[in-house]
């Protein structure tokens, strides 16, 4: 009886949050301008491992703290989280980039551990403010031995231009 009440509880409070799908023009621009895809210092274009990463419970932890603690945002936030499927990343939304299979990755870093130096890039979908104008995305960027960060970016949108404000559980090495 009582798995059956909390099973209708959740349901009832899943169906409230309206699902909110990843726009694909938007996410392009986002992207394009992403300190960490479009870093020029770098040599060559880095790997993007092609699935999406879901890191939703740091996503809503970062949502709730400093500028985007409003209702409004955390309910467009969990919107987006609730449409999160399983997705591949395509070539249609990064021109710097090659996308590959995680699969692949594992294979090169054991073909040649400590002589390579590996690039590779693992993102979250952004989840972005009601009003468009902050965004948050989950990063896991690797570039070789104590090269490494990974944690929730906060962007902010200033004169159309994504800046980057401030990293929430963030992990260097």
């Amino acid at each position: 009886m009582k798995y059956a009440i909390l099973l209708i509880l959740v349901a009832c409070f899943s169906s409230c949050i309206k699902s909110i799908d990843m726009d694909a023009k938007e996410a392009k621009q986002f992207f394009g301008q992403l300190d960490y895809i479009k870093d020029p210092a770098r040599r060559g274009k880095p790997f993007l491992v092609d699935s999406v990463v879901y890191r939703d419970d740091l996503i809503l932890e970062a949502a709730k703290m400093d500028e985007l603690n409003n209702e409004n945002d955390i309910n467009y936030i969990k919107g987006q989280i609730a449409s999160s499927r399983p997705v591949k990343w395509n070539v249609d939304l990064f021109d710097s980039l090659r996308i590959v299979k995680s699969s692949y990755i594992d294979s090169i870093r054991q073909l040649k551990k400590f002589k390579y130096n590996l690039i590779y890039i693992k993102l979250s979908k952004p989840y972005y403010s009601k009003n468009k104008q902050r965004c948050l995305i989950y990063i896991n960027h690797y570039c070789g031995n104590l090269c490494a960060f990974s944690g929730v970016g906060l962007y902010k949108k200033i004169k159309g231009k994504w800046t980057f404000v401030r990293s929430y559980f963030g992990i260097v090495s």
